[in-house]
């Protein structure tokens, strides 16, 4: 059973009203089961303007998962973003010490298939999450996976040089959580190490590849 755009007529625009009637679905189900497209994009388009205007951290924290939950639901509402919402992604995630909101935002930018902001990701996106993840808590070592998630993810959309940076990107947040000092999350240091090495197995550029697992090895095997 869909939920239309009329059934919320007259009422203004929330994240969190949207959530509290979106509470019923199963995250392990899909948005487009319940939400017709148009609404889907209009939701998307409005999370968009609140995330621009709006500088309370509880209510960006709402749009930020409102937006992951659409992303994720149909990657193709992601071509709504502009320059100015990804530059005000990349601020949020600077800006707030919150290692919830830096996940969804990694998350979106991450779905995200838009080639006009490219640039903003590999200049600014990967500067901020290796400078940010340092592998002292157990929400550094989750971001640290959903980056390293995201990078290769990116990589693979954008062959050619940048596919080496965002690469690089990844080998740089891995190196810094391997380095930490938690053994009880060694399962999350696996599997980061381990995304990053199929990453670079699956690499379509010879040399480049080559070139990428010797630092792999440098980094990981000593």
């Amino acid at each position: 059973m869909f939920i239309q755009q009329t059934d919320f007529v007259d009422v203004e625009f929330s994240s969190s009203f949207v959530f509290s009637r979106l509470s019923f679905i199963d995250r392990r189900g899909s948005l487009t089961n319940f939400v017709d497209a148009n609404f889907q994009v209009k939701l998307f388009n409005n999370s968009i303007h609140e995330l621009l205007v709006s500088t309370d951290l509880e209510k960006l924290s709402e749009v930020t998962k409102l937006m992951e939950e659409l992303v994720l639901a149909d990657p193709q509402v992601s071509g709504h973003l502009g320059s100015d919402a990804v530059q005000r992604l990349l601020q949020i995630f600077n800006e707030h010490d919150d290692n919830k909101i830096q996940c969804q935002v990694v998350y979106i930018l991450s779905r995200a298939h838009f080639d006009k902001c490219k640039d903003v990701l590999t200049n600014d996106a990967i500067p901020l999450l290796v400078k940010h993840i340092s592998g002292d808590s157990y929400y550094e070592y989750k971001l640290a996976f959903a980056s390293v998630v995201a990078l290769t993810r990116l990589a693979r959309s954008y062959p050619g040089s940048i596919e080496v940076i965002l690469a690089n990107g990844a080998l740089d947040v891995a190196g810094k959580i391997v380095k930490g000092n938690h053994v009880e999350y060694r399962d999350l240091k696996y599997k980061i190490v381990c995304c990053v090495a199929k990453f670079l197995a699956e690499m379509v550029l010879p040399l480049m590849r080559q070139r990428l697992l010797v630092t792999f090895q440098k980094k990981f095997f000593k």
